[in-house]
C-alpha cells in the first residue's frame, strides 16, 4: 500500500528532476538561444502541468497547521519580499542601472525588466522562508 506522507517528499523531489530533464534536452537539442524560441511552449507546459499536479498532491497531504503556515508566510512574507523587490526595482530604474554591479552596464531594457522580475520573485521566496520558519518558530 502506497503511504503518501511518508513518499510525498520523494515524489516532489523526483517530479522536479524530470522536469529539470525535461528542461535540459530541450534546451540541448536547440543550437543557439533564438531556437529556444520554438520550444517555450512545450517547455511551459511541460513543467507546468506535472508542478499544478505535485502542488496539488503536496496540499492534499498537509495537515492544518501546515496549510496555516503556507498560507501566513505566503501572505506575510510574500507581501514583504514583493516591498523590497519593488524598492530594488525602482532604485536600479532611478539610480544605479548595474545595481551595485550586479548588471552588465550595456544592458538592455528587455535583460533589466528579466533582472528585475527575478529579483522580485528571489526577493517573494526569501520573504516567505523568513516569514516561513517564523510561524513555525513561535508555535513550538
Amino acid at each position: 500500500m502506497w503511504k503518501p506522507r511518508t513518499r510525498s517528499p520523494v515524489l516532489i523531489l523526483a517530479g522536479v528532476g524530470a522536469l529539470a530533464a525535461i528542461a535540459g534536452l530541450l534546451i540541448g537539442r536547440a543550437e543557439d538561444v533564438e531556437a529556444l524560441r520554438e520550444y517555450r511552449g512545450l517547455i511551459l507546459l511541460a513543467s507546468l502541468i506535472p508542478a499544478l499536479w505535485l502542488t496539488w498532491l503536496y496540499w492534499r497531504r498537509i495537515d492544518e497547521a501546515a496549510r496555516d503556515a503556507q498560507k501566513t508566510a505566503w501572505f506575510w512574507g510574500g507581501s514583504a519580499g514583493l516591498g523590497v523587490g519593488f524598492a530594488a526595482s525602482m532604485y536600479v530604474a532611478v539610480r544605479d542601472p548595474t545595481f551595485l554591479g550586479l548588471l552588465p552596464p550595456n544592458a538592455t531594457p528587455a535583460e533589466l525588466v528579466h533582472a528585475g522580475a527575478f529579483g522580485v520573485v528571489i526577493a517573494q521566496f526569501a520573504g516567505f522562508l523568513l516569514a516561513w520558519a517564523f510561524w513555525w518558530w513561535s508555535k513550538r
